[in-house]
């Protein structure tokens, strides 16, 4: 009898709990995203190269539209949206980045390397957890672009260098 009295409490924490996986997912997700985007808007003031202007437009539209869909998923779920700031020293080197002239579209390109490689870390630690269908599926689609921006940036960085 213990036992049957507990079960519903065990599956409200884990419900809980994956909800909670699901918000720092979201949040952790829009952080590296705001980041992106911010550097992106950055890129199409100051970059010269025009496939690196490009790409910079595509990842602004493309990062507005996942904060739209993750901050809407996630005030769905009787919580606070999470905040869309991007991590200090994520701030920092955006500070950096506008200081620069010469090599701005080699930094640029190299920066958005680093933060997609940490998405695609992000999402894949996610999604070997993931409970929640619809944050799963946002999360798989997320994923696949972004190893199609990698591959994408990898050949800017020639292009750049």
């Amino acid at each position: 009898m213990a036992a049957a009295a507990t079960a519903p409490v065990d599956a409200r924490a884990q419900a809980t709990g994956g909800r909670d996986d699901e918000l720092q997912h979201a949040a952790a997700t829009l952080s590296y995203g705001a980041a992106s985007l911010d550097m992106s808007r950055l890129a199409l003031e100051k970059a010269q190269n025009p496939a690196v202007k490009r790409f910079a437009d595509a990842e602004v539209a493309e990062q507005e539209t996942l904060a739209t869909v993750l901050a809407s998923l996630s005030e769905g779920r009787n919580s606070v949206a999470p905040q869309i700031q991007p991590k200090l020293e994520q701030r920092q080197e955006l500070d950096r980045m506008r200081q620069l002239s010469a090599g701005f579209d080699q930094a640029y390109v190299n920066h958005q390397i680093g933060t997609h490689r940490e998405l695609l870390t992000l999402q894949e630690r996610y999604l070997a957890k993931a409970q929640e269908p619809v944050f799963k599926a946002v999360a798989m689609l997320a994923r696949g672009h972004i190893k199609e921006h990698l591959a994408t940036l990898e050949v800017l960085k020639q292009d750049v260098q």
